[in-house]
């Protein structure tokens, strides 16, 4: 996939964490998050375009399948985004256990319309919130990139109510704890690896039922930058 092509299913896929890698001044930098982006959205096509939870199964087994090759040392698979993820997991050298949190986290909720508070925060932490660590990994965050769990929680749980498969009053008894969470280990990052983050500031509208317009969220997210804390 050229550069161009998985930058607009990122921007069209997860808008939040395509304005924040805007944040992102280093072109290799803001290329690798975008890569990682689109594997994400990746995932999540694999289970919209079937109303089948075997068929969504299936296509999840494949790109575990995918990145099992991708841990080793021989070829991958012929297919234009897993070619270019093995590029980036080899370079980065990123945890191939995170990457498979994303799929784990996605099958574990197969077939469910509405998820129940237990289930919605384990979702949150094994998208969200592993995504998010690779994230800032490939930042370069290194020992201090689990910091970023916690934020990457709240960026699920904003993922899950644009889905429309929880409801603000799902999460009422713990969204204040999610929120402080994500607030102060957003804070142990170091500033490069920050952008990885950053979309958990967007959140709070989510929360709240708002819609700012994107130049609003532009600001939000420089202003959250700016003070290093979502």
């Amino acid at each position: 996939m050229a550069d161009g092509e998985i930058e607009d299913v990122v921007r069209r896929t997860d808008p939040g964490r395509w304005l924040a890698s805007r944040l992102v001044s280093n072109p290799q930098d803001r290329a690798d998050l975008l890569t990682l982006y689109a594997f994400d959205a990746e995932l999540d096509r694999a289970i919209q375009v079937t109303s089948s939870p075997l068929t969504a199964e299936l296509r999840l087994t494949w790109w575990f399948e995918a990145l099992e090759e991708i841990a080793g040392e021989g070829s991958v698979r012929a297919h234009p985004l897993a070619q270019q993820l093995c590029e980036l997991v080899r370079r980065r050298r990123l945890p191939i256990d995170l990457l498979q949190d994303l799929i784990e986290g996605r099958i574990a909720t197969l077939g469910m319309a509405q998820l129940d508070e237990e289930r919605a925060l384990a979702w949150a932490d094994a998208v969200g919130g592993s995504g998010a660590v690779l994230a800032a990994l490939t930042l370069g965050a290194g020992e201090a990139a689990p910091n970023a769990r916690a934020a990457g929680r709240l960026m699920g749980v904003g993922a899950l109510l644009r889905r429309g498969v929880i409801g603000p009053p799902t999460l009422a008894s713990s969204i204040g704890r999610i929120s402080k969470d994500a607030k102060t280990s957003a804070r142990r990052l170091p500033v490069q690896a920050f952008p990885s983050v950053a979309a958990a500031a967007l959140v709070k509208d989510q929360i709240r039922g708002r819609r700012p317009s994107e130049l609003a969220q532009r600001v939000r997210l420089l202003w959250a930058s700016v003070r290093g804390a979502v």
